[in-house]
Parts: C-alpha cells; structure tokens; sequence
C-alpha cells in the first residue's frame, strides 16, 4: 500500500507538540480532549502470543464517529430521561466498514503503511488477534487536521 508517511511516534509527538500551542485556542468553541486508546474486549485473559506489528497485514471492523448535544440532529434512539442526562450526546457515524463493504466485510490495511489517519494507525499497534478498542482522536495532526 505505499511507504510509511509518517510514524506512529513521530505523529504522537507532533500532536504532543501542537496540542501545547493550542491549547489557548479552543476549536469550534470546544476544548481539547486527549487521544486515547481504551481496550474494549480481549479474545481472553492470557496474554496473546501474537500482537500486530508494523507491516502486519490487519483486517479490521471499524466504526468512525463524532459526538454532539442532544437535540442537534434527529436521534434514531429513544432515549429515557437519565440516558440522555447521562450521555447528553449523541453519535454520528460519518464512517464504517459496514458501510463501504456489503455484507459487513473487513477493511484491509498494511500497519505502518499510512493507509489510515495516524490515529488509528497508532491504535491498532500492540494489538491480539480478536480484541476490540476504542480509539479517542482530537481534531489534529492524528486526525483530520483542526476540524
């Protein structure tokens, strides 16, 4: 799929970098939040022989989205009271491997290659065969850019 564009390390410290000099200046009248990694579910308790490395071949599900207030478009949920005082937001998916595979197929990409935003290149490294996880990625160099 190509050469490398940029490191998983190299982006991390350019978002270190940049987020330093931004945060004086909110985007979209938001604040900054930081780019995690959270494991959602692993095949099983012991340690896999076997975790993704640069080069690696992956096939991956994925589901892209943003959050915004309640009430900001039309929700496709019915929502309780306490769930919408709870969450206060609600998700809209502007990308998924459902979506652009029928059947629910996965997206294939080369790690490393600088096929996918370096967010998610840098999320899925150090990963077991079957676990899931949620990547976090604020607007910035491992994202989209600023928007």
């Amino acid at each position: 799929l190509g050469e490398t564009i940029v490191t998983p390390r190299d982006a991390l410290e350019l978002n270190q970098r940049l987020a330093k000099e931004a945060e004086s200046v909110p985007i979209s009248g938001t604040t900054r939040s930081p780019y995690t990694i959270t494991t959602i579910s692993k095949p099983s308790t012991k340690p896999c022989s076997v975790q993704s490395r640069r080069g690696d071949l992956l096939e991956i599900l994925y589901q892209a989205f943003y959050l915004v207030p309640l009430g900001t478009i039309a929700s496709t949920e019915e929502l309780t009271e306490e769930e919408k005082l709870e969450q206060n937001k609600e998700k809209v998916i502007y990308d998924s491997s459902s979506y652009r595979y029928s059947g629910g197929q996965a997206y294939k990409t080369v790690l490393g290659s600088g096929d996918m935003i370096a967010g998610v290149d840098q999320g899925l490294y150090d990963m077991c065969p079957g676990e899931a996880r949620l990547l976090e990625i604020p607007p910035g160099p491992l994202a989209y850019g600023r928007r």
